[in-house]
């Protein structure tokens, strides 16, 4: 079984990051979105400013929006 090609970009753990799917589109999370980068780079920095994971800045608007 092949192991799916992912870029470090949390800085994290090795291997931690999103799949390459197709490079003119933008890369799949774990979450099975796919986003451009300029996007997702936006959310990791922001995330990386507040001291959370990409995931938890994720829920974090969620619940915010849902709370409107």
């Amino acid at each position: 079984m092949e192991k799916k090609v992912t870029e470090n970009r949390g800085g994290k753990r090795e291997g931690a990051g999103r799949p390459v799917i197709d490079i003119n589109k933008g890369k799949m999370n774990r979450h099975n979105i796919t986003m451009h980068d300029d996007i997702w780079n936006s959310i990791v920095e922001k995330a990386a400013e507040l001291n959370l994971s990409a995931s938890q800045y994720i829920a974090m608007i969620h619940k915010e929006y849902m709370n409107k």
